[in-house]
């Protein structure tokens, strides 16, 4: 069950993450992509998953 959430939250993330590089002229926006992003890293680390993991695997998927 933690690694199917923990996958979840990472493709979650990494939709965030691309959504935010999509946004870059728009500073409000952008704002809110991060904050979403903390926001999703904070569930992960309640939920005693891997928040740090969780952000590189995100960042790994974005990059290819």
């Amino acid at each position: 069950m933690n690694k199917h959430l923990q996958r979840v939250i990472t493709e979650m993330v990494a939709d965030l993450i691309r959504q935010k590089n999509n946004l870059k002229d728009f500073p409000d926006e952008v704002m809110a992509a991060e904050y979403s992003i903390g926001t999703a890293l904070d569930i992960a680390e309640a939920m005693e998953l891997d928040r740090r993991q969780i952000h590189r695997d995100a960042l790994e998927e974005v990059r290819g």
